[in-house]
């Protein structure tokens, strides 16, 4: 991310880089007029590193087909007003940080050694990522995309809703470490974000976990046996957190569920610092809770310890067993980051006259065939 962090020039405004195609001017509709004062909007929302990358905005009108385009690597960047709708959705917004997404890529391109090319659509660790999310496109256009998403997650105007959401935000969260997110997010920060007069942050030494089983028997004992997750809050300035100030939490595993509630998996064992149990919290495969942190005011440094529920006797073990924890921290009613923390058990191999046995079973629900699921014992 060098060649993006390195860069401290002062960021620019909508104002000072969006222009209009002289030669289409006249030809811009209220309704044009008024999706590209939205689309000004959303350019200033940027961080001042993104917003440094764009060099200019051009708005053109023009019937051929494409929503915008972008020179990637001198940070020149074309909306297309022929496509513009003033419906209240942010359709265009999208179209604008995809394009700023191009621009980001090309601040990152180089030629290796070897005669190939790089730069972070290109980098192999993410090639998986772009094809889960965009299967069938180009690998930059899917990076762009998926930058667009973070954009809109990252400035408050996209909630984190879906598995891919998460998995889009958690490449770019660590990605953009010295870019976008804080140095501080190396130490385990992942919420830095002012609120009125106060600044709150959130960080967690806490990290995935990954048991070996010593005995057929004990796996489960010993990932019960875990530590508890600790969250870290501080809190300065003026004021205090409002009532829309919490962390939901949610407990969940691997393991296929027929009813979330009577399938016992989990046992109602949850704790939690300032948690508060309500009705429907727990449900047997499932748990949800929030945290309130409504209150907190200059000065705050607290620790929240969360124990997750352990595993009941009878659930049971499959090879890769996992507890997922997922903390969506939301400050003045706002999702502002979410962290997965992911306890994985590795089983033993049973051993029969010295060697290696597997057995596998099957537990069916009704007699759909897509219905069933394979264990390891």
């Amino acid at each position: 991310m060098a060649p993006l962090a390195q860069n401290t020039t002062p960021a620019p405004t909508a104002a000072q880089i969006y222009k209009e195609d002289p030669a289409i001017a006249a030809k811009l509709t209220a309704d044009d007029k008024v999706v590209e004062a939205e689309s000004k909007e959303a350019f200033d929302k940027l961080p001042d590193a993104v917003r440094r990358r764009v060099k200019s905005v051009t708005i053109e009108k023009q019937e051929n087909g494409n929503l915008g385009h972008t020179a990637s690597i001198s940070g020149n960047v074309t909306l297309n007003a022929q496509y513009f709708h003033n419906d209240g959705k942010d359709s265009e917004t999208e179209v604008l940080y995809h394009e700023i997404g191009h621009a980001i890529d090309g601040a990152t391109y180089k030629r290796n050694a070897d005669g190939s090319d790089y730069s972070l659509s290109r980098d192999a660790a993410v090639q998986p990522l772009i094809h889960k999310v965009y299967p069938g496109q180009v690998n930059y256009e899917g990076w762009a995309s998926m930058f667009g998403t973070y954009m809109l997650q990252k400035t408050g105007q996209r909630e984190i809703k879906t598995d891919l959401d998460r998995q889009i935000n958690q490449y770019f969260t660590t990605l953009m470490v010295g870019f976008t997110e804080p140095d501080t997010k190396l130490q385990g920060e992942f919420v830095n974000v002012k609120t009125g007069d106060l600044d709150v942050t959130v960080s967690t030494r806490s990290a995935d976990r990954t048991v070996v089983a010593t005995s057929a028997d004990n796996g489960v004992k010993q990932l019960n046996n875990l530590t508890p997750h600790g969250l870290d809050i501080t809190v300065s300035g003026k004021g205090a957190l409002t009532e829309n100030s919490y962390i939901d939490v949610t407990v969940e595993t691997n393991l296929p569920v027929n009813d979330i509630n009577k399938d016992e998996i989990l046992t109602d064992t949850f704790k939690g610092t300032s948690y508060v149990p309500t009705q429907g919290d727990y449900k047997k495969s499932t748990q949800t809770a929030r945290i309130s942190l409504a209150g907190l005011t200059d000065g705050t440094q607290k620790e929240y310890v969360i124990q997750a529920n352990e595993f009941h006797k009878d659930a049971p073990v499959m090879s890769n067993l996992k507890r997922i924890v997922t903390y969506q921290v939301y400050i003045d009613g706002t999702l502002q980051a979410t962290k997965v923390l992911t306890d994985t058990l590795i089983p033993t191999e049973p051993l029969i006259d010295g060697k290696t046995s597997e057995t596998q079973y099957v537990r069916t629900r009704g007699e759909r065939v897509d219905a069933r699921y394979l264990f390891n014992e």
